[in-house]
């Protein structure tokens, strides 16, 4: 009878109110952590997943590179002296064939710009000197990137600047720049011809 007029009483109703205040006082920072440490778990995982499927393309563009060292594709451009053997017949073969693995890594260039830059965030003339701020912040919540994908993003933009530096990737580049999203073209074009402000 005494617990009866008890958990009626108002004393009682403010101890379980207390006693409920306490409850949400604790879990809301358990359940805070619990949320942070999955997303930053789920934030690792997809940045593994984003470096795996660029690795495995970039992988297949280098395996075509050895299958075909006759073609002027690979990392580091052939000595001009191996060029001028060649029949006009195969000078365009070669040249045809450059062109397609050339669309093929500038479609690995797009592919990594998009997956590592935020096109919100792209500004007409401004692409190329803030790259590094367009990184993008995948994770809802519009959380800064991590070192790890900033400097992925550093590499493959080194990546992309050395092959802009070469005369065959440049006109294989103009011949198919219309087939690109917009805000890579715009972001190669930069590197290839910055413009008069940035020159």
């Amino acid at each position: 009878m005494r617990f009866k007029l008890f958990l009626t009483s108002p004393e009682s109703n403010i101890l379980f109110e207390n006693l409920a205040n306490l409850v949400v006082i604790f879990a809301v920072p358990v359940a805070l952590r619990q949320y942070l440490r999955k997303s930053r778990s789920e934030q690792r995982e997809h940045e593994q997943a984003v470096y795996d499927a660029l690795d495995d393309k970039y992988l297949e563009f280098q395996q075509f590179c050895i299958a075909h060292p006759e073609l002027d594709i690979a990392d580091t451009p052939h000595d001009a002296s191996l060029k001028s053997t060649t029949s006009s017949e195969e000078k365009i073969l070669r040249q045809r064939q450059e062109l397609a693995a050339f669309s093929m890594l500038t479609s690995l260039f797009e592919r990594a710009f998009l997956m590592y830059t935020d096109e919100r965030s792209v500004t007409p003339g401004n692409r190329f000197s803030n790259a590094l701020r367009r990184i993008t912040s995948f994770v809802q919540g519009g959380r800064r990137p991590s070192a790890t994908l900033s400097n992925q993003w550093a590499g493959w933009e080194n990546y992309i600047k050395n092959f802009c530096k070469r005369q065959n990737f440049r006109q294989a580049f103009s011949e198919t720049a219309h087939t690109y999203d917009k805000d890579f073209a715009d972001y190669l074009n930069d590197i290839i011809s910055p413009p008069r402000d940035q020159a």
